[in-house]
């Protein structure tokens, strides 16, 4: 199953490979979107973090 899986992930790669950067752009979204929605606990975590009003805690933005 694992090399099987593989092969899947090789041929994705090179069809990834030929998509416009548009199309890259749309398909990062997506794959962004359902790793959100599988991670149930991000949205609290990320409200948390934009109550934190301790500039100890903030990064600035050229760190990023």
């Amino acid at each position: 199953m694992l090399q099987y899986f593989g092969m899947i992930a090789d041929a994705l790669k090179s069809q990834i490979e030929a998509l416009s950067q548009d199309e890259r752009h749309e398909l990062a979204a997506f794959l962004t979107k359902l790793e959100l929605e599988a991670d149930k606990g991000y949205w609290s975590r990320i409200r948390t973090r934009l109550a934190d009003t301790n500039p100890e805690n903030w990064i600035a933005a050229d760190q990023l």
